[in-house]
């Protein structure tokens, strides 16, 4: 699980995040991700996206747990999020994920996705 990744990622005392948010820590050096591409779009990205389909009740219920592990994401490398309204009931990962980027959304390329009935 990504969140087991996040956990035990070793760090190192660090900078600012070139987000601009100040993360309490930094990947060391070695842990830096290689951007690439996001198709013909010329954004660059992490080649790792953080997946929040068991965020709330689908798997894990504290969402400050979960809003750490989002937190903590851009201090790793990682910097694409995946949600989708039917992750959790009544889009609780959305929702998650939304409180969690208030402030800090400029770091990420969120992506997300409706069930259509």
């Amino acid at each position: 699980m990504a969140c087991d990744v996040l956990a035990r990622l070793p760090y190192d005392q660090g900078e600012t995040h070139a987000s601009g948010w100040k993360p309490v820590k930094q990947p060391r050096k070695e842990l830096e991700l290689k951007m690439r591409t996001l198709g013909r779009t010329g954004i660059q990205v992490s080649p790792y996206c953080l997946g929040t389909m068991v965020f709330g009740q689908a798997g894990n219920p504290d969402h400050n747990d979960c809003t750490r592990i989002i937190h903590r994401a851009p201090d790793a490398g990682i910097d694409v999020i995946d949600t989708a309204d039917v992750y959790g009931p009544r889009g609780e990962s959305e929702e998650i994920v939304g409180r969690a980027l208030q402030g800090r959304r400029d770091a990420v390329v969120l992506a997300t996705k409706v069930m259509m009935i």
